[in-house]
């Protein structure tokens, strides 16, 4: 019967929802996000280049559209 709590005192302990975030998961997610940002950052640069100098749009129009895109 001691057996048997211990078991499930360590299956609920392992279960349990962890009330903070680690240094190491805290870093994954930032290391997600920093890379995220850097496509982004390329995409939109070369969708605007192709924009203002293949389909000749004005530089205002794709400035609002860059802007109004990401909201």
């Amino acid at each position: 019967m001691g057996m048997k709590n211990n078991a499930e005192a360590a299956a609920a302990s392992l279960y349990a929802p962890k009330k903070y975030v680690g240094k190491k998961e805290l870093w994954m997610f930032s290391l997600g996000g920093l890379g995220q940002g850097m496509i982004y950052a390329m995409m939109s640069s070369y969708i605007s280049d192709y924009y203002t100098n293949v389909l000749q749009l004005p530089l205002m129009f794709v400035l609002l559209l860059m802007l109004l895109a990401r909201v």
